[in-house]
């Protein structure tokens, strides 16, 4: 980081890491986005080779499935265990309250997540037709657990920022320390 952080800290602050560092942000949402619903995207291709399916009978067969259950609960639990093993070389409190808070929102949707997925595993196994409300209840649960992840992501990123401002702040002061310690000639004969 460039410049000091604020006294006050809002737990929006991680968000900046996204224009920060694109790049990996990119990467990082690219990679999940892409391999995490590669089942989908190559149920998708079928049409392409079969006149007898249509896209929006394979994204619902993808609905059907689970498929976006099963990548959010593994996005959500990867990321879990992301922030569990980041750990600053510094205590920083709000980052560690805010860590906690975000471990806790995301354990507690996949636990959520899992009610409805097992309600629609069932519900697939026994052949029972999947009702408007459960298709919306699975985008909706894919869109907040895909955000929620990356605000994890986001923040374990802010927590390595921050922490390599304080060890570079540290440093400076004890440069700082050091040369204090130094005696030296002001000019005029004098021992400073």
């Amino acid at each position: 980081m460039d410049k000091q952080p604020s006294g006050r800290h809002s737990i929006v602050e991680p968000l900046k890491m996204m224009k920060k560092e694109a790049w990996r942000c990119t990467l990082f949402i690219g990679v999940n986005l892409g391999f995490g619903l590669l089942s989908v995207y190559v149920a998708l291709l079928i049409p392409l080779f079969s006149s007898s399916h249509t896209f929006s009978a394979q994204i619902l067969s993808s609905l059907k499935s689970g498929a976006f259950y099963a990548f959010v609960i593994t996005l959500l639990s990867s990321n879990v265990v992301f922030l569990l093993q980041t750990q600053a070389r510094r205590a920083i409190e709000h980052v560690r309250k805010w860590k906690i808070s975000a471990i806790t929102i995301a354990l507690l949707l996949v636990t959520l997540i899992a009610v409805p997925a097992g309600m629609q595993a069932w519900s697939d196994a026994t052949n029972q037709t999947l009702g408007t409300g459960a298709i919306v209840l699975q985008v909706l649960f894919a869109i907040i657990g895909t955000l929620i992840a990356i605000y994890c992501f986001l923040l374990a990123v802010y927590e390595e920022e921050f922490d390599d401002f304080a060890e570079q702040e540290t440093a400076k002061v004890q440069e700082l320390a050091q040369r204090s310690k130094a005696t030296d000639d002001d000019g005029r004969g004098i021992q400073v």
